[in-house]
């Protein structure tokens, strides 16, 4: 990414996703509650893979974990079949 010219606050995003640390950036803070959603839905790189939500990432945006679990739920509903359809299609 950095070869690529990406910003240093896009490259510190990616890189510290998995790890969001005690204050991180709105973005940092972004990437990894996605991350975790995404692990959450059963669509990370290993199914069993289960979420971790940082409390700092999460007072970083301003939500609780009952917002994860509301916009999981609705997340469920409306787009877990279509990523699997798609993942599906590109794979034949």
């Amino acid at each position: 990414m950095r070869k690529s010219q990406m910003s240093k606050e896009l490259v510190a995003a990616v890189g510290l996703h998995a790890v969001a640390g005690d204050s991180p950036s709105p973005l940092v803070s972004l990437v990894h509650v996605a991350n975790g959603l995404t692990k959450d839905l059963g669509l990370g790189y290993f199914e069993e893979d289960s979420p971790d939500y940082s409390r700092p990432a999460l007072d970083a945006l301003n939500v609780t974990r009952i917002d994860v679990r509301k916009l999981k739920e609705t997340l469920e509903e409306s787009v877990v079949g279509q990523v699997k359809s798609l993942v599906r299609q590109c794979m034949d």
